[in-house]
């Protein structure tokens, strides 16, 4: 087996590691020759040259191409966890979890059975018991094994293998054989730890593509799998009612019931304490997901001795632990519930009974979420506000906080509380900054100082649904299939990178009303309306461009550079650049991160200023130029009506949904070519361009043959009417058409006369001179004289 990177091996990958040939078949990270322990202690210290990412990267390359499911795994307060999977998602290497996570996991593929034995417990069934109990032989077990021991290793071994179509097996541990634990394809949001394959340094993981796993014969399984009893008989206990259920439910699909039994109580404890004796129906219906359900019958004895404690385990513990795998509430949820005040509306009145008092000790989890910022003097809420002293008074306070240990000392202000406490030192930052691509609340040292992400994701809820009528819109707006790809990759790219700089922007141009602001307005709901600035033509030329600050994207409606084609210029770095100036009024400018992605609408169609080497718009004239198109295309009243009711049922969430889960193989880095590139090209042209370009089109002397004559482009301009303000305008023009002067023509004189020949780009072979003769022939051009005889 090979210990060490050998790049002279033909089969080393992008990543620059190599697949062992002669052992595993498995990519070799720089320190696959370390045992697990090295591996890991490496891996946390981060030794120089020893770096999980390379490793990483060269993994996931390769597990995605075998057709595995993938999600990052990470550590949070020591607890590893990973990120979501719903829905057969997956986490391709660009997407931003891989930036924070240490280790894989790849989901169970469906219809599969991974079974994993831990050798060096004493009480193990044997391998020779495995294969005995699937009815194989220990060479045939040996097919299927994905884990590789090392020589003299006592580690656990994995098989896996394909079972028929919808086969019941329940996940378990050490239930099935000794010390042999069985996982299965899992639908679990957060995904149980009994249906992933963990891949982690120091592992020798060989996994076969998805459609080379062994099959196996269940006929002659001698052991048969574990299934769930689904005729279990659960507690009577009535299911809870109220508005909060389903949000509490929806909560705990982001929890694993397989989790720390410290935390599997704390669930339990927080339903008790929210919905009392009720509680415990949502308590078994979660617990029983799991490969450690105890059973109702423990379950209920367990759950009786709970009992609610002021300051204890809560509802928004349970939250929390929710927040942690990933969840988001669905629901609008009013500041009280936010900040820990009782679920009632914010207009109600709370009456608080007895001394409202609150020890120093217990802070931490009062303020639990809350990041003092000095540099703004305001604290940043769990819910991504940020409030000011007086408005963090008024919505955390209503109590006596302690300010020492021994409480001698305490305050009726809150933001005291937090920031000046003597017993407790909650979290507290120098700066912010924006970073969607990190988890909200996460702390990095960004230039030099401690500063605290502010990007909370808050897009509209998305859900799988029929998503016709937009495409179906998509394709009215644009008829070539092509241009509809090219938008909505653009889109959905947007939408799975919400934070990425996206380089050009699509320019939308059409009549007014043939609904192609609905492109903007669905973007706004898939990313999240706080993030989304909808700017007006004449804020983009303004020196003031606080509208771009922490921003995701940015929407400008009936957009049109006429003659200020300045403006395009002041747009350019807003498109492309990754930092940008940043100009509040009121304020000094700031360098600031650039997130944006632009889309543009107008009813002009010299919308922008489009030409044959620009890389920053992708220019789509819509199939609508006018009233009558528009009713042609049966875009009448009662269309968009029925669009709009669509829209605002589920059809934005559906769109949401659908973007979310397109697959872009990748986005370019320049605007594609669309089918409306040249008409664009015409329509953005100056008067100097198209007098030259329609010279070149009617063939006239000193414009044939892909050559144009500076003195004839000249003597065109001047009697077109167009202003020659200084010698080099020509040359511009020129330039600007795509031309470039053809080499060692610098002395060529006809008469006595230069005249300056350009050819246009990539026409002339390289490695080929033409002579004066041969241009003079080919452009048809002899003086200006003859231009005015073709001319009169």
């Amino acid at each position: 087996m090979t210990d060490n990177l050998a790049v002279s091996d033909e089969r080393v990958n992008k990543c620059g590691y190599v697949v062992v040939s002669n052992v595993s078949g498995q990519i070799v990270p720089d320190f696959h020759s370390f045992d697990y322990g090295e591996a890991l202690l490496h891996s946390a210290l981060e030794v120089p040259g020893s770096t999980v990412k390379p490793w990483m990267e060269a993994h996931v390359e390769e597990l995605t191409r075998k057709g595995y499911h993938l999600t990052p795994a990470y550590f949070i307060n020591g607890e590893r966890t990973n990120s979501a999977i719903k829905d057969g998602q997956t986490y391709p290497l660009g997407h931003k979890n891989w930036s924070y996570a240490t280790e894989i996991s790849s989901v169970v593929p469906k219809d599969c059975v991974m079974i994993d034995w831990d050798g060096d417990k004493p009480d193990a069934a044997t391998v020779e018991d495995v294969a005995t109990a699937l009815g194989l032989t220990v060479e045939e077990l040996d097919k299927a094994r994905i884990q590789h021991r090392r020589k003299g290793e006592k580690a656990s071994i994995h098989w896996l293998f394909r079972l028929p179509e919808n086969t019941p097996v329940k996940t378990c541990a050490n239930e099935w054989l000794s010390r042999v634990d069985i996982r299965a394809n899992t639908d679990h949001p957060q995904g149980s730890k009994h249906g992933l394959i963990d891949i982690k340094p120091g592992k020798i993981i060989n996994l076969p593509h998805v459609d080379k796993i062994v099959k196996l014969d269940v006929s002659c399984v001698a052991v048969p799998f574990p299934k769930h009893d689904d005729n279990v008989d659960r507690t009577k206990t009535p299911m809870p009612t109220g508005a909060n259920v389903e949000e509490v439910r929806d909560a705990l699909t982001f929890i694993d019931p397989d989790c720390e039994h410290d935390d599997w109580k704390s669930v339990g404890m927080a339903l008790q304490a929210e919905f009392g004796d009720s509680g415990l129906s949502l308590w078994d219906e979660w617990s029983s997901k799991g490969a450690k359900y105890p059973g109702t019958r423990h379950l209920s004895d367990k759950y009786r001795t709970f009992k609610p404690k002021a300051g204890g385990v809560s509802v928004k513990t349970l939250f929390k632990m929710a927040r942690d795998g990933g969840w988001n509430s669905r629901k609008v949820i009013d500041a009280a519930t936010v900040f820990g005040a009782p679920t009632l509306p914010a207009t109600s009145p709370v009456v608080r009974e007895g001394f409202q008092w609150i020890p120093a000790q217990q802070l931490a989890e009062f303020f639990a979420g809350c990041i003092y910022i000095a540099s703004e003097h305001a604290v940043l809420m769990p819910n991504g506000s940020r409030l000011k002293p007086e408005a963090f008074n008024a919505i955390k306070g209503g109590y006596i906080f302690g300010m020492d240990a021994e409480g001698n000392k305490s305050t009726d202000k809150a933001f005291d509380a937090f920031t000046r406490n003597r017993c407790i030192t909650l979290p507290k930052v120098i700066n912010t900054h924006f970073a969607p691509e990190k988890p909200f609340g996460s702390v990095d040292i960004v230039d030099g100082i401690e500063s605290v992400n502010t990007y909370l994701p808050c897009p509209g809820m998305r859900k799988a649904g029929d998503v016709t009528p937009f495409l179906n819109h998509i394709e009215k707006l644009l008829p070539v299939e092509a241009d509809r790809d090219i938008l909505l990759n653009w889109m959905a790219y947007k939408v799975q990178h919400p934070g990425e700089c996206m380089r050009w922007a699509p320019v939308l141009v059409g009549a007014p009303g043939n609904g192609k602001t609905t492109v903007a307005d669905v973007m706004s709901y898939a990313i999240g309306h706080k993030y989304v600035s909808v700017v007006q033509s004449s804020d983009v030329e303004n020196k003031f461009n606080g509208w771009a600050y922490e921003k995701c994207l940015a929407v400008i409606n009936d957009f049109k550079v006429g003659d200020k084609r300045d403006v395009m210029e002041v747009l350019k770095p807003m498109i492309t650049d990754k930092r940008i100036p940043v100009q509040k009024k009121g304020t000094d400018t700031v360098t600031s991160s650039n997130h944006l992605g632009f889309i543009i609408t107008s009813n002009h169609r010299d919308a922008v200023v489009k030409t044959s080497d620009d890389r920053r718009y992708a220019v789509f004239f819509t199939a609508q130029n006018n009233e009558s198109d528009i009713l042609r295309d049966g875009m009448d009243d009662k269309y968009f009506v029925q669009l709009n009711d669509w829209l605002e049922s589920d059809g934005y969430a559906a769109v949401a949904e659908y973007l979310s889960q397109r697959h872009v193989e990748s986005h370019p880095n320049r605007a594609p070519e669309t089918s409306s590139m040249a008409e664009a090209i015409r329509e953005s042209m100056t008067p100097a361009q198209a007098a030259i370009l329609e010279a070149a089109e009617d063939g006239r002397p000193g414009f044939c043959n892909n050559i144009i004559v500076a003195a004839a482009a000249r003597w065109v301009l001047e009697n077109s009417g167009v202003k020659i303000t200084h010698g080099k305008v020509v040359g511009r023009v020129l330039r600007e058409l795509g031309y470039e002067p053809i080499p060692n023509s610098e002395s060529w004189k006809i008469n006595g006369n230069r005249f300056s020949p350009w050819a246009k780009c990539g026409t002339i072979p390289a490695n080929t001179t033409l002579s004066k003769e041969e241009v003079v022939r080919l452009s048809g051009y002899i003086d200006n004289r003859a231009l005015a005889m073709v001319q009169h």
